[in-house]
């Protein structure tokens, strides 16, 4: 990632961290591969392609008119989208930077699912804020018990990104099934 570029991704994520820290809606976190890379290397990952939180669906059912107000006053475009109405998503651009806010149903009081991944529900319930390059991000309480669940190895780098915890996939649904699979196929390409 060029100087120039890295510069932009870092402007635009103080920026919709600003205006996300500062709205109503509090119960999210900084997930995946851009948590690996705030936490693991204090960066972004040069090979990750957008910003991802998380939430929970209900959370963003209540928010979603206040953010998608908020943040096209701010001069961002705003995309919606939901599955039948499950798993509500808003995905957020700038400046050719896209960052993403995926939301999990709560499926019972340990499990919290999307379309293709279920996490722990005790993830949601203890969040922090930590800093990172000038502005305080959320993330889970422990980030690194939260990266050793998606992740197993999380300290070792993997360019690939192919190396997932398969517990952090669903096991109910023909999707993750054909997600599952395709990770695989791939690994066996290379």
């Amino acid at each position: 990632m060029n100087n120039a570029k890295s510069k932009n991704i870092y402007t635009v994520f103080k920026k919709f961290n600003k205006i996300l820290n500062s709205s109503n809606f509090n119960i999210y976190f900084i997930s995946g591969g851009s948590l690996l890379g705030i936490i693991r290397e204090n960066k972004f990952l040069k090979f990750d392609d957008d910003i991802d939180f998380e939430t929970l669906s209900s959370e963003l059912r209540l928010h979603k008119d206040e953010l998608i107000n908020i943040f096209k006053k701010k001069g961002f475009l705003v995309k919606y989208k939901s599955h039948n109405g499950l798993y509500p998503k808003l995905n957020f651009f700038k400046n050719g930077v896209k960052i993403s806010l995926g939301s999990f149903e709560v499926k019972n009081s340990f499990w919290a699912v999307s379309r293709i991944k279920k996490i722990p529900i005790y993830f949601f319930k203890k969040i922090k804020k930590i800093k990172f390059n000038e502005t305080y991000v959320n993330t889970p309480k422990n980030p690194e018990m939260y990266l050793r669940y998606i992740y197993n190895n999380w300290k070792i780098e993997d360019r690939s990104g192919y190396f997932y915890n398969l517990e952090y996939y669903r096991h109910d649904t023909l999707y993750s099934l054909q997600y599952k699979i395709r990770r695989i196929l791939h690994l066996i390409k290379d």
